[in-house]
């Protein structure tokens, strides 16, 4: 049979994929020295990320997306 006969390769040529990312980049130390802070406005930034449709990264800084508070202090 033919069909049976295809490799993998030509099972990949007829399929399409999107692939969509959001990404949230932090930098230390400029978003802290406490790596618990840091992954919070990472988070922050992902979210920032995905509500603005996806498909793209923001590098979180302060002066433009609000101080987010450490919790240990």
């Amino acid at each position: 049979d033919a069909q049976e006969s295809r490799g993998l390769g030509d099972v990949y040529k007829e399929a399409s994929y999107n692939i969509e990312f959001s990404i949230g980049i932090g930098r230390y130390p400029d978003n802290g020295k406490d790596l618990d802070l840091i992954k919070k406005k990472i988070q922050k930034a992902i979210n920032m990320a995905r509500s603005k449709g996806g498909n793209r990264y923001i590098i979180y800084k302060e002066f433009l997306h609000g101080e987010i508070e450490d919790s240990d202090k």
